[in-house]
C-alpha cells in the first residue's frame, strides 16, 4: 500500500508544473504557465504578483486578486485578464503552507494520528496458543 502511495505521489510530483519556491498555484495552457505567488513585488495593498513563463522564461508579470471563482489579472503592460480559479492547482509549497495554519488554529503543531491511522480498528490481545 505505502508503495503505491509513493509511486503515485512521485508521478504526480513528476508530471507538475515546475514551481518556484514561493508559488501558490500554477496553470498551465499552451504550453504557457501562470504561477500565482504570495510575494508583493511592484503590487498595491491586497495584491500579489503573478508570472507567465514559457520554455523556462519569463514572459511578463502583473499583480492578482481573488474573489471566489476568479483571478483577476493586471499586467505589467496594463493589459487585463481574468481566469477561472478551478483551472489552478496548488502547490506542494501551498498545501504544506495550509497544513500549518491548520495546525496553528488547532493549537499547535504536535503530531496528530493521520484520519487513515485511526480509521483501522485495533485488535485486542489474543492469549497465547497452547497445546
Amino acid at each position: 500500500m505505502q508503495r503505491i502511495f509513493g509511486t503515485l505521489l512521485l508521478a504526480a510530483l513528476l508530471t507538475a508544473p515546475a514551481a518556484h519556491a514561493n508559488d501558490l498555484a500554477v496553470m498551465k495552457e499552451d504550453g504557457i504557465q501562470y504561477a500565482l505567488t504570495d510575494e508583493r513585488s511592484f503590487c498595491a495593498e491586497g495584491e500579489n504578483a503573478i508570472r507567465q513563463s514559457a520554455d523556462g522564461l519569463e514572459r511578463r508579470a502583473g499583480c492578482y486578486t481573488l474573489d471566489p471563482t476568479t483571478v483577476h489579472v493586471r499586467w505589467s503592460d496594463n493589459t487585463v485578464e481574468s481566469f477561472n480559479i478551478k483551472r489552478f492547482r496548488a502547490t506542494p509549497f501551498a498545501l504544506r503552507q495550509a497544513e500549518k495554519e491548520r495546525r496553528a488554529k488547532k493549537g499547535g503543531d504536535r503530531y496528530e494520528t493521520p484520519v487513515i491511522e485511526r480509521s483501522i480498528p485495533v485488535i485486542p490481545d489474543l492469549p497465547p496458543v497452547t497445546n
